[in-house]
């Protein structure tokens, strides 16, 4: 059972051609060692659903053997020339400001931090600042075409009827620039994993228009994994979008919802 549903779904991830593109963001441009990186543009519904903030991210991974990255951040949309910037949290990596709608920064280790331009470091942040995610190396990524992986490559997936069902002895791989559409549910399974470092969409698509709920009352988000009575479980390194959380009802191998940054994966 488990072969067929797994290869059932690799063979789903791997006929993405007819997917939807994604929208590039509009606020920022970036490089990493020179090579442009995408900026994705998390599209959410305002505050009480009045009006859409584009909360740009960007995912940038460290070189296999070790070592710095230098980025490159262009402002392509801003109210005045920049004047300052900074990475939060403080103690990050130093910007250092290029020109005035352009900036750089080196990083060295995996991390999360958000880009803060002009000192706009309140709740506006995240409409006007742009959230940078380093991603460790993966020094051994899964074969794809195994039976016990659900893997999904760089691009975008559309899983049917929008939920990966989990089972027994698997691993659900995102490749770095995979975005999938779909919320993760299982129930009563073990010796799971799902990691890599590409993104969850649990509703809709980074950048693509908010669904007509979301757009007049507000769209407080889904559980975009939701485990339970299940054992020996880990998330690492995955990015999700548009939910509110994780859910599980037993003792696993992922931390309570303290917090969605905390260093397994992310949520936005």
């Amino acid at each position: 059972m488990l072969l067929l549903a797994a290869a059932s779904l690799a063979a789903a991830a791997a006929s993405s051609a007819a997917a939807p593109s994604l929208p590039a963001s509009p606020e920022f441009s970036a490089t990493a060692a020179g090579a442009p990186l995408f900026v994705y543009m998390g599209t959410v519904p305002g505050a009480f659903g009045n009006g859409v903030i584009n909360a740009s991210f960007v995912h940038v991974a460290l070189p296999t053997k070790g070592g710095a990255v230098t980025m490159e951040i262009t402002v392509l949309n801003h109210s005045a020339p920049v004047t300052s910037a900074g990475l939060r949290p403080r103690g990050g990596p130093k910007v250092t400001l290029l020109s005035p709608s352009t900036l750089s920064f080196t990083v060295s280790e995996p991390g999360h931090y958000i880009l803060e331009l002009d000192g706009e470091y309140t709740v506006g942040t995240i409409d006007t600042g742009l959230m940078v995610f380093v991603d460790a190396a993966d020094p051994a990524p899964p074969a794809q075409g195994d039976a016990s992986v659900v893997f999904f490559g760089p691009g975008v997936h559309m899983v049917d009827g929008g939920v990966l069902t989990l089972h027994n002895d698997s691993l659900v791989y995102l490749a770095p620039g995979a975005v999938v559409l779909t919320k993760i549910v299982g129930s009563g399974v073990h010796n799971v994993t799902i990691r890599g470092s590409g993104v969850i969409a649990a509703e809709w698509l980074p950048g693509h228009a908010l669904p007509f709920t979301c757009r007049h009352c507000g769209c407080p988000g889904v559980p975009g994994i939701v485990i339970s009575n299940a054992s020996d479980v880990t998330v690492q390194g995955i990015t999700l979008i548009h939910v509110n959380g994780y859910v599980q009802t037993q003792p696993q191998r992922v931390h309570p919802m303290l917090s969605c940054l905390d260093g397994r994966f992310r949520c936005l």
